[in-house]
C-alpha cells in the first residue's frame, strides 16, 4: 500500500513539474490600459514632466528675447543689417497617447514667450508687452484642443482645423491694414501653429509600430521642423514691414499644405499608419 502511495506521489511530482515547465515557457502578455498601467503613467507625468517643462522653459527664453531685443534697438545699436539679424536669430535653432502630454509639454516654448515678454517690457517701456496676449491665447487654444484631440480620439480633423485656421488668420493678416483686427489674427493665426505642431507630432508617433520607429520618427520631425527656424527668420526683412507680405504669404502656403498632406494621410492609411500599408 506504502509502495502504491509512494508511485502516486512520484508521478504527482512529475506532473507538477511538467506544468512548471510549461508555466515558465509562457510568455507575459500585455494588457494595455490597465488600472496599474494609469497609475504608473501619471507617476511618471509628475516626476517628468515639471522637469522637462521647466527645462523647455528656459531653453526657450534666450529664443524668444533675441526677437524682443531687435524691437529695443539692439540691431540699430550693433549696426546689423535685417538679413544679418536674420542669421543671428537662425543659430539659436539649428537643431541640436500623447496629445495633450505633448501639448502641456509645449506650452513651456509658450510661457517662455510671454514671460520673455513681460522681462522685454520692463526693460523696453512697456513696448514689448504686446507679444503677451499672443502666447496666452496660443497656450489656451493648443491645450484645449489638446485634451478635446484625445477625448475624440480624432487627431487628424484637428490638426487640419489648426492649419485652417492659421492660414484664414495670416490672410487676413496681409490684407488687412487695420492693426487691431491684425493684431488679433496674430494671436489667432499663432495659436493655429502652436496647436498644430505638437497634435501632429502626438498623432504621427502612433503611426509607427514600435517603440524604435516611433523614436526615430519625432527625431526626425522635430528635427527637420526646426530647419524652418534657420531658413525662416529670412522670409520677414524688415523692407516688407508692415504688411510682410512675403512672410505671410509662405507662412500660409506652408499651413495649408500640410492641411492637405493630413488630409491624404487620413483619407489613405486612417490611422492605421504602417500598418496599413499593403505587403508584397
Amino acid at each position: 500500500m506504502s509502495a502504491i502511495v509512494d508511485d502516486k506521489h512520484d508521478v504527482q511530482h512529475v506532473e507538477d513539474g511538467n506544468n512548471s515547465l510549461k508555466l515558465d515557457n509562457v510568455e507575459p502578455t500585455y494588457i494595455p490600459d490597465t488600472i496599474e498601467e494609469k497609475r504608473l503613467v501619471r507617476k511618471i507625468d509628475r516626476h517628468l514632466l515639471p522637469m522637462l517643462w521647466s527645462m523647455y522653459v528656459f531653453n526657450y527664453l534666450d529664443r524668444t528675447n533675441i526677437g524682443n531685443a531687435k524691437t529695443g534697438g539692439m540691431q540699430k545699436d550693433l549696426k546689423l543689417t535685417s538679413s544679418q539679424y536674420s542669421l543671428v536669430l537662425s543659430i539659436f535653432f539649428v537643431p541640436a497617447e500623447l496629445s495633450k502630454r505633448i501639448a502641456l509639454f509645449y506650452t513651456a516654448s509658450l510661457v517662455s514667450g510671454a514671460f520673455g515678454g513681460l522681462l522685454a517690457g520692463g526693460i523696453i517701456q512697456g513696448l514689448e508687452v504686446m507679444t503677451v496676449p499672443i502666447y496666452i491665447v496660443a497656450l489656451i487654444i493648443s491645450v484645449g484642443c489638446g485634451w478635446n484631440a484625445d477625448r475624440t480620439g480624432q487627431k487628424a480633423y484637428h490638426v487640419l482645423a489648426a492649419c485652417c485656421w492659421g492660414v484664414i488668420s495670416f490672410v487676413i493678416c496681409v490684407t488687412v491694414h487695420n492693426n487691431a483686427v491684425r493684431y488679433a489674427f496674430i494671436c489667432f493665426g499663432g495659436a493655429g501653429i502652436w496647436t498644430g505642431v505638437p497634435l501632429f507630432l502626438s498623432w504621427m508617433v502612433t503611426m509607427f509600430d514600435g517603440r524604435e520607429k516611433r523614436a526615430i520618427s519625432i527625431a526626425l520631425i522635430n528635427g527637420v521642423g526646426n530647419l524652418s527656424s534657420v531658413y525662416g527668420s529670412f522670409f520677414w526683412p524688415a523692407s516688407d514691414a508692415p504688411q510682410y507680405k512675403k512672410g505671410f504669404a509662405i507662412t500660409s502656403g506652408l499651413m495649408g499644405l500640410a492641411g492637405v498632406l493630413v488630409i491624404i494621410t487620413k483619407w489613405r492609411y486612417q490611422d492605421r499608419g504602417v500598418a496599413g500599408i499593403p505587403k508584397r
